[in-house]
């Protein structure tokens, strides 16, 4: 079961994320955003995470834009939620696609598709089983508290959270602690007993 981290912006959230489990940390590059850090930063964080998906999340924003960012930023994939972007980048990056959950899954434009409805960042928790049975990354609204129940619902290839393992808006040490284990010890138990 995958698990990607999204929206880290200090070391020490790197460190615990790496230290709990997750397969990919996630630095947000978009403009304006209450997570956004710089590509100098992202790079610098990304350098903590060795052997782990390193991924620049970009909205919005040309793909030419995107490729040099994420080239600057040094990660292996870039998250996107253009179509075109996602086809445009995915000769030269692994490429997340998020997806809204209702018009038709483009698994053929990218590595991954991550389903969110809310449109990322927004923490809003959603109808999970709408996607079962669909070769996805689940977001949206997912805490250490409900991603249990998320998982049984939806059973997707893994799962990205930002919000749901913050306190006050920043990273918890103890939540992402908490989801990975979680998340760990469902695929462990859970999925043969459901």
């Amino acid at each position: 079961m995958f698990i990607k981290i999204c929206g880290l912006r200090d070391p020490e959230a790197v460190d615990v994320a790496v230290a709990a489990g997750a397969d990919a940390v996630s630095f947000i590059l978009v403009p304006g955003v209450r997570r956004q850090v710089t590509p100098e930063l992202a790079r610098s964080l990304g350098q903590r995470a060795a052997g782990r998906l390193r991924v620049g999340v970009f909205r919005g924003q040309p793909a030419d834009e995107v490729a040099a960012l994420a080239e600057a930023a040094a990660v292996d994939a870039v998250q996107v939620y253009e179509e075109e972007a996602a086809r445009a980048l995915r000769d030269r990056f692994r490429v997340l696609l998020a997806w809204d959950g209702v018009r038709q899954p483009p698994f053929a434009a990218a590595d991954w598709v991550l389903c969110d409805p809310g449109g990322g960042g927004v923490g809003a928790a959603w109808d999970w089983s709408a996607v079962r049975g669909r070769p996805v990354l689940l977001a949206g609204g997912l805490t250490p508290d409900n991603v249990l129940a998320a998982l049984q619902a939806a059973r997707p290839l893994g799962v990205d959270v930002s919000s749901g393992v913050e306190t006050n808006g920043i990273k918890d040490p103890a939540k992402i602690r908490a989801f990975c284990a979680k998340v760990r010890g469902w695929v462990q138990h859970g999925v043969a007993a459901g």
